[in-house]
């Protein structure tokens, strides 16, 4: 199955299975992830990249954001397409539920290849979990 055949799929199992939450559970503002940008990458495939950035976001919750994949050919380069990319979204973030309990928030990014999405309390998952959560 192709990188983008999987993080489809991924996409649309958090789009059918979860549902928007309470009001006490509220999505990072994308002005407060677009102030932050992404400061981080790392390589998910050959020349396939996402670039992310973990913050509160002025939430009383850790978030992990991240942006991808992006074919890229470098981690630097990485930062500066996704960095160009969360500057013009434009849409909210969209509650889902995640695993477990996690909140996973979904924003659009008007590319059914590329996915905008940021998980609430990422400090306890590491960077490679991270990753493995954005590529199934």
């Amino acid at each position: 199955m192709s990188l983008n055949a999987k993080l489809t799929s991924f996409a649309a199992a958090l789009v059918l299975t979860g549902s928007a939450f309470a009001g006490d559970s509220v999505c990072p503002k994308l002005s407060d992830i677009q102030a932050v940008g992404i400061t981080m990458a790392s390589q998910l495939a050959y020349n396939y990249y996402i670039g992310y950035a973990v913050n509160n976001y002025n939430t009383s919750s850790s978030w992990g954001f991240a942006i991808g994949p992006v074919e890229a050919d470098s981690e630097e380069e990485t930062i500066d397409i996704t960095n160009d990319i969360l500057a013009d979204l434009t849409a909210p973030g969209v509650p889902e539920s995640g695993k477990g309990d996690e909140l996973v928030c979904i924003y659009e990014t008007g590319d059914p290849n590329l996915f905008a999405v940021a998980i609430q309390g990422y400090e306890e998952i590491s960077p490679m979990k991270f990753k493995q959560y954005i590529h199934k």
